[in-house]
This record gives C-alpha cells, structure tokens and sequence, in this order.
C-alpha cells in the first residue's frame, strides 16, 4: 500500500484507530500473501524432487525380483559382509563372497565351472 492512500487518514490525528484498521488490513493481506508464496515454493520443490527421480529413472518405474539377482559382496568373510551375505542367502538371493580369508562357517558352495 503506497503513503498517499495513508493520507487521508493521516489528516486527522483524531482518527488513529483509522489508521491502525488500514495498516493491520494492509499487514494481514501481506501475510496471505507470504503464506501463499510460501505454500507454493513448497509444492514446486516437491514437484523438481519428484520429477528429478522420475528423469534419474527415465521415466520408468523399476521393480526388482532379488530371487532373480547375483550380489557379489566384496570383503564377505569379515564381520558385517559375512552377516550381509548371510541375511541375503538367507532369503534366498544368490550371493557370491569374495574376501581373501576363508569364512569362519561356510555358506553350502556350488561351484560351477565355466
């Protein structure tokens, strides 16, 4: 709100209550505002994360089948690789181990030879 729209109340000092209903009016229209531009900035940001991840994927939806995966850990027969390879043998994922000391309890091996 410009001064010049202030003046006319201005003009009589009796008249503070006026001026205090317009800048309170003024002070709640801003604050809509800000609440506006606000909510909106949110919603953009969630709107570039979502379509961030969705140009990341092109575009396409991924759904694994793990029982159809080969995870090959690295480091397997050390403390967390060997429960990694464990829990992931454990449901059922194929789990190749590779770590230079042999594992404390072996997995059952399938050796194939290529």
């Amino acid at each position: 709100m410009s001064i010049s729209a202030l003046l006319p109340a201005l003009g009589n000092l009796g008249r503070l209550q006026d001026v205090q209903k317009t800048l309170l009016a003024n002070a709640n229209g801003c604050l809509g505002t800000a609440c506006t531009v606000l909510g909106a900035a949110v919603v953009l940001r969630k709107a570039h994360g979502i379509l961030t991840q969705a140009a990341l994927n092109n575009f396409s939806r991924d759904s694994y089948d793990w029982r159809r995966e080969v995870v090959v850990v690295t480091g397997g027969s050390g403390g967390l690789g060997d429960l990694l390879v464990r829990k992931l043998a454990k449901e059922s994922i194929k789990v190749i181990s590779l770590d230079i000391v042999p594992p404390r309890t072996p997995l059952r091996e399938f050796r194939n030879n290529l």
